[in-house]
C-alpha cells in the first residue's frame, strides 16, 4: 500500500548501496571487490542469531510465512523464511533508544530510508526492515495474496528478538513504525493477544507508531486490547487506507482503556510524507479494499458483507487509489514522531 517501488528483477540483485546493481552473472569475487571499492558492506550470506557483537549494517534473520488463519492460531509450526534488515548506529557508545522500521506494499522505499537516517542522526538506533527481498517479492500493492501482514508482524517480533540482543540497544525503549501495509502491522502488533501467540514472553515495543494503517480488521478475543502506546498519523483525503476507519478503533480501543491517539494531517493524501512523489498521483492498477474484514470462530477472515471467507473478487475490492506528498504534514509529522519517541522511550 505504501507509494514507492524498490525496482528488482530475476536477473539483478539491488543492496541498497547508493546505485550499485550486481547482476547475478558476475563472480562472487567480482562483486565482493566493486562491494569493497563502493564502501558497501554485502549482506551476511548466513542468518543472524546474535548482534552482541555489535555490528551494523544489512542484517540477515530467520523469521516465517504464514497466512492469517495460522497467525491468529500461534504461527511457530510455519515454513521458515529469511529476510534481511538495514541497521544503523548513532553516534556515540552504550545503550540507547532504537526505532524498528516496517515498510509497505512497494518495498523498501527512498523515503523509509531517510526516515531511518534521519533518526539515526538524532541518536537512536535504526533498524529498517525488508520484508520482501528474501521472499523474492517484489511489491503487493497490486496483489495482496503475495504476503500477509500477519507474516509481517511475526518478521517485526523477530526483529526485536535479535535488536536487544545489541549492546548499543536497550531493550525497553524499542518503538515499532510503520507505512501503509507496514502502517497495519504497526498497529496490529500492540495487541496483547498477538504479542501473546507470537511474541516474546516479557519482551515487548515501548511504543507503535502507525503511518496511514488501515484499520478495517475486527479481531476476535481481544481482552484489554493492548498494554503498550499507539499513535496513529493519518492524511485526511487518503482513499487508499481512510482515515475514518481509524477514528473509529481509535474511539473504541480508548474507551477499552488503551492509551491511543490520532493525528489527522489537512489536505494530505496516502503517503503523504513520501518526498519522492508528486502533489498527487493515481495508482490504477493497485488494490483497493473497502471491506469490514472480521475473524470468524475459526480463525478466518470473513466479509462481514457476503458472510463468506474474504475473496479478492468480492465487491470490495476495488481498483486504483491517490497518492502524494505534503511537505507540511510530512514536516509536522516528523516533529510529532521525535516527540513520542522522546515521550515513550525518554530523552536521548
Amino acid at each position: 500500500m505504501v507509494a514507492h517501488l524498490t525496482p528488482l528483477s530475476p536477473f539483478h540483485r539491488h543492496d541498497g548501496c547508493a546505485g550499485l546493481r550486481i547482476t547475478w552473472l558476475a563472480s562472487t569475487l567480482l562483486a565482493l571487490v566493486l562491494l569493497f571499492l563502493w564502501g558497501c558492506a554485502p549482506i551476511s550470506p548466513a542468518p543472524v542469531q546474535s548482534l552482541t557483537d555489535g555490528r551494523s549494517g544489512r542484517i540477515r534473520f530467520a523469521t516465517r510465512t504464514m497466512r492469517y488463519d495460522t497467525f491468529l492460531q500461534g504461527g511457530a509450526s510455519s515454513p521458515e523464511a529469511m529476510i534481511s534488515g538495514g541497521l544503523r548506529l548513532p553516534k556515540g557508545n552504550g545503550r540507547g533508544p532504537a526505532v524498528v522500521l516496517v515498510h509497505g506494499s512497494s518495498g523498501v522505499s527512498t523515503s523509509q530510508r531517510r526516515w531511518a537516517s534521519g533518526l539515526s542522526k538524532a541518536g537512536y538506533v535504526t533498524f529498517l526492515l525488508d520484508s520482501f527481498t528474501g521472499r523474492s517479492i517484489r511489491e503487493t500493492a497490486t496483489n495482496q495474496r503475495r504476503l500477509s501482514s500477519a507474516s509481517m508482524i511475526y518478521d517485526a517480533y523477530r526483529a526485536l528478538d535479535l535488536l536487544v540482543t545489541h549492546p548499543r540497544v536497550d531493550p525497553k525503549r524499542v518503538a515499532l513504525m510503520g507505512f501503509s501495509k507496514g502502517g497495519i502491522v504497526a498497529l496490529y502488533a500492540a495487541l496483547d493477544r498477538f504479542h501473546a501467540l507470537n511474541g516474546t514472553p516479557g519482551l515487548r515495543y515501548a511504543a507503535h507508531l502507525p503511518f496511514y494503517p488501515g484499520c478495517s480488521i475486527e479481531f476476535r478475543d481481544l481482552g484489554k486490547i493492548s498494554s503498550v502506546p499507539i499513535r496513529i498519523f493519518h492524511g485526511e483525503l487518503d482513499d487508499w487506507t481512510p482515515a475514518k476507519p481509524c477514528l473509529d478503533l481509535v474511539k473504541v480501543w480508548r474507551e477499552r482503556g488503551v492509551d491511543i491517539d490520532m493525528t489527522v494531517y489537512p489536505d494530505a493524501h496516502h503517503g503523504f510524507d513520501v518526498f519522492t512523489l508528486p502533489a498527487t498521483r493515481y495508482r490504477a492498477n493497485v488494490q483497493n479494499f473497502e471491506c469490514t474484514i472480521v475473524e470468524n470462530a475459526d480463525h478466518v477472515l470473513i466479509n462481514r458483507d457476503t458472510g463468506e471467507p474474504l475473496k479478492f473478487t468480492d465487491a470490495c475490492v476495488l481498483q486504483g487509489a491517490t497518492i502524494g506528498y505534503h511537505p507540511e504534514a510530512a514536516r509536522q509529522a516528523n516533529l510529532d514522531v521525535r516527540a513520542a519517541l522522546v515521550t515513550f522511550l525518554g530523552p536521548l
